[in-house]
């Protein structure tokens, strides 16, 4: 049974791999073809390190993105130099759409997009068992209701 979300314990979901993967599979290929077209030389060197800070920008990314469920507010952090923290009271959340492709559907993971009183959104990173989280943000909202 999970542990009932309170303001010491949130309820954290997990940021989805795919976050990473996007930047990393072109790179990838473009590292191929600097590779096989300038040989292992200075300038492919050059080039594939170029093409590879992409991915490590993903990656950071990655690492420093959260999403955090209070019993009293929802909480989107992220940034690793320069962070960026958005709260919104729960009782402010009008309603909570998800965003799910079909290798969305086939991995497990999914974009929660959250609609606050007076038509602001906000989207959360590609996390897991996005449906299960929208679960949990209905009943702390029925929570505030009452």
């Amino acid at each position: 049974m999970p542990k009932p979300i309170s303001n010491d314990y949130p309820m954290i979901p997990i940021v989805h791999w795919i976050m990473v993967a996007g930047p990393f599979l072109p790179a990838l290929l473009v590292c191929a073809l600097v590779v096989g077209t300038f040989g292992l030389g200075l300038v492919s060197a050059v080039l594939v390190a170029a093409c590879l800070l992409c991915p490590a920008a993903a990656l950071a990314a990655y690492s420093t993105t959260a999403v955090r469920l209070f019993r009293n507010r929802l909480e989107f952090e992220t940034g690793l130099i320069r962070t960026h923290t958005y709260c919104l009271p729960v009782a402010r959340i009008e309603s909570v759409g998800i965003e799910q492709s079909l290798l969305g559907k086939m991995l497990g993971y999914g974009v929660l997009t959250i609609t606050a009183v007076g038509g602001t959104t906000s989207r959360t990173a590609p996390i897991y068992d996005v449906h299960e989280f929208r679960a949990r943000i209905w009943a702390v909202m029925s929570l505030s209701i009452d």
